[in-house]
């Protein structure tokens, strides 16, 4: 999503001013301290604007999607493969031994593994996906007219990259990976609920036979 609230205030000011050169017939350079003014403003309010729409759809921590929005999401990626007679790929992350580290280290060591995973994510999908914090340290990952042979190969990619990280620049003792489920519509079922529990029960499946990603 774009966040457009300065852009879209500069423009009222910018046809608000030329409306009142057009009306009034005053030369521009005997408005331009007016103009500058409300240009200020307007990109303040703007700004403020854009940023609660930012806070309103995104996980602070992480700034990846929160999961108020996952229907609205699932409903307009359903709806474009239903069209085009294509996958849709929902996966559910978790990092293994997350509660043991953070137990262990503090919270914001927690917070880091979570935004370098995160950040991780970001860096291994395409701008199609959608990449959702679904709560504490679990992710979920959106990806349209994927192959499971695909989702495997990019998760692989998730996981070696974060664990690739951890173990060249952190100084404590972790056992991070990751374990990961993957549910696909229209094969595994119709909606959001359906299908991430399914790929929630296959990544607990290999999260208990303590299985990463290899």
């Amino acid at each position: 999503m774009k966040y457009t609230g300065r852009l879209s205030l500069l423009l009222i000011v910018v046809a608000f001013t030329l409306f009142q050169i057009f009306v009034t017939k005053d030369p521009l350079n005997e408005q331009a301290f007016d103009t500058l003014i409300s240009a200020i403003i307007a990109w303040f309010v703007g700004k403020q604007y854009d940023k609660m729409r930012f806070y309103a759809e995104k996980d602070f921590l992480t700034e990846l999607y929160n999961r108020r929005f996952t229907n609205k999401f699932f409903s307009k990626l359903k709806k474009k493969a239903d069209s085009n007679k294509l996958t849709l790929g929902v996966f559910m992350i978790d990092i293994n031994n997350f509660k043991q580290t953070n137990d262990k280290y503090g919270h914001e060591t927690g917070d880091e593994a979570l935004k370098l995973l995160s950040g991780t994510i970001r860096k291994n999908i395409e701008k199609s996906d959608i990449a959702i914090r679904w709560g504490g340290d679990e992710f979920m990952i959106l990806i349209p007219a994927v192959t499971p042979e695909l989702a495997d190969k990019m998760i692989t990619q998730i996981n070696n990259e974060f664990v690739m990280s951890i173990n060249k620049d952190w100084t404590i003792d972790s056992d991070f990976g990751l374990s990961a489920g993957l549910a696909m519509y229209p094969a595994d079922g119709e909606n959001i609920g359906d299908l991430s529990n399914i790929a929630d029960r296959r990544m607990y499946t290999i999260k208990s036979n303590s299985k990463n990603i290899d």
